[in-house]
């Protein structure tokens, strides 16, 4: 097991399908509340997900890329 894949706790089917359902969207900004050091927001659109290494991903148009199961609440702007 690798440094990313550990502690990875794979998120609820549901909330993945309102993540795919949003990026199909493209016109959906997301404010995301995000666990890492610090709480902290983050608002963009979603590009796509993907899994690697058994890891899930958002990445935003923006380029940034976060870990689904970092991602703590989530509104539709």
């Amino acid at each position: 097991m690798d440094n990313q894949e550990k502690g990875y706790k794979p998120i609820d089917c549901n909330i993945y399908d309102e993540y795919e359902r949003i990026a199909v969207q493209k016109k959906t900004i997301l404010l995301m509340i995000m666990k890492d050091f610090a709480v902290s927001e983050v608002e963009g659109k979603i590009k796509t997900l993907e899994t690697k290494d058994k890891v899930e991903y958002m990445i935003l148009e923006s380029g940034q890329r976060f870990r689904l199961d970092e991602i703590v609440s989530w509104t539709e702007l």
